[in-house]
């Protein structure tokens, strides 16, 4: 069975009564235009239900089957078993009620409960404009040995200690149901071993100042604030008689110590040990709870998240750095790495190959690179620049071996005699220094006659001089 069937399956009815409706004094009896209809449901073992129900509501001709004369619908709201809607007011009565009439009613898609109840007629008031006569309205009946249970304490008293609830039972002489019988409701607290006051705490009548409570009907001073008995409301959210937040005297209500919100009412701040009220600006970040920081309004506002933009740590929550204008998981403070790359807000990754947004590596020397021989001249490559030097993908910048082969024409490092030497093949190439080979031109000769002298042009690669032998 579902909770509802439970539900509707003990269903039991109230006195039916009708609103005020228009009439005059030589009018022919007619329909109401609407009437008051009041239930009580409770579950099978009679405790009262609290919930907003769908209910139907429906008039017949007969006690069951036939042809149904007018049909309502209502959402209704049950409070402590007892419940009341007005019928008539969406669906206008287009039958008379000359005749017999038997209301049904059904909860949300349950079967409607049978058998349907008989309505009987009951006075009801009149325009007083010039009425002069009286219409009969219908009520809802009971038979004998019906009964519905009832209660009218406090909500929540019901089932503590002594509270009870009792039962009304149909009077078959009225036709209608009697006076609530047999159930207990709250008393003023005693000492007696009995929580009278059914408030779940026994003995604990005119409690003083501090003591612990419940409700404030068993503290003589008629506050029980923060679990004791108050001198006064002490309703603010920096105050509070209990001496575990305020340090203070028992049930005397007392400011709370700056720095602290023991009772979580201030939100983002903490109390200033000044008021009793909760502040609601601030100077610096001591002013506000440790999960947030003052902003430049004066405001407490929560600590951002990783990812989030941020101009310093104390922004960030806490174990989070503020670095690259994000809250990030770390320092990120080691070469090539940054916390503010697109799709990694907010965690420590390297920067990608070629890149160097905080120029990180500067510019590069080559020495040892080479970069070929212009004629008799061999050139070493020329030093990489910071805007083309750059972070290599894995936490560091581009190597010499990665950049320098291919940097442009720098300095000449060697030039060849053009007459005695030339360029040996294979070298002044990647990091092969140039070299010359010596070449043999041949002879020279000079002077005359007797003086005249021929010796080679050049020897280990640099020329020679020729000198006359007189």
């Amino acid at each position: 069975m579902s909770a509802r069937s439970s539900v509707t399956s003990t269903l039991r009815w109230l006195a039916a009564c009708l609103c005020l409706v228009a009439a005059s004094a030589t009018a022919a009896p007619s329909a109401p235009r609407v009437f008051t209809y009041q239930g009580f449901l409770a579950t099978p073992s009679g405790q009262p239900v609290s919930a907003s129900l769908p209910m139907t509501f429906s008039l017949w001709g007969q006690a069951s089957g036939g042809a149904m004369l007018w049909q309502e619908s209502h959402t209704v709201p049950v409070d402590n078993g007892l419940f009341s809607v007005v019928l008539g007011q969406a669906t206008p009565f287009g039958m008379s009620f000359d005749q017999p009439l038997y209301l049904q009613v059904q909860v949300g898609s349950d079967p409607a409960m049978m058998p349907r109840q008989l309505l009987t007629a009951a006075p009801f008031a009149v325009n007083a404009g010039d009425a002069a006569t009286a219409q009969s309205v219908p009520a809802v009946a009971c038979s004998a040995g019906d009964f519905i249970n009832c209660y009218t304490g406090p909500v929540g008293t019901m089932g503590v200690g002594p509270c009870k609830a009792g039962t009304r039972t149909c009077d078959t002489g009225a036709g209608t149901f009697g006076a609530c019988t047999g159930q207990v409701t709250p008393a003023a607290e005693s000492v007696d071993g009995i929580d009278n006051d059914c408030d779940g705490v026994v003995d604990n009548a005119s409690l003083g100042l501090g003591v612990a409570c419940t409700l404030a009907v068993s503290c003589s001073s008629g506050f029980c604030v923060d679990a004791v008995c108050s001198n006064t409301a002490c309703n603010l959210g920096c105050q509070s008689p209990n001496p575990t937040y305020s340090g203070g005297a028992a049930g005397v209500c007392t400011t709370l110590p700056a720095g602290t919100d023991p009772k979580g009412a201030c939100g983002t701040y903490l109390c200033n040990g000044a008021s009793g009220g909760c502040p609601t600006t601030c100077a610096s970040d001591a002013h506000c709870k440790p999960s947030a920081y003052c902003n430049g309004a004066n405001q407490c506002v929560p600590r951002l998240s990783q990812g989030s933009s941020c101009a310093s740590v104390n922004q960030c929550q806490a174990g989070l750095f503020c670095v690259d204008g994000v809250c990030a998981n770390s320092a990120c403070s080691g070469l090539c790495e940054k916390a503010s790359l697109p799709g990694t807000l907010g965690t420590c990754a390297a920067i990608p190959s070629a890149q160097d947004p905080d120029a990180e590596c500067g510019g590069l020397s080559c020495p040892g690179y080479y970069w070929g021989w212009s004629g008799s001249t061999c050139y070493q490559r020329a030093s990489v620049s910071a805007a083309i030097h750059a972070c290599n993908g894995a936490r560091a910048c581009q190597s010499a071996a990665a950049v320098c082969p291919s940097s442009s024409q720098g300095a000449a490092t060697l030039t060849c005699h053009a007459t005695c030497q030339q360029p040996a093949g294979g070298t002044c190439t990647g990091t092969t220094a140039g070299a010359c080979t010596n070449v043999d031109p041949g002879t020279q000769t000079c002077g005359s006659g007797p003086c005249m002298n021929t010796v080679p042009l050049c020897s280990g690669g640099a020329p020679v001089i020729c000198t006359p032998l007189c």
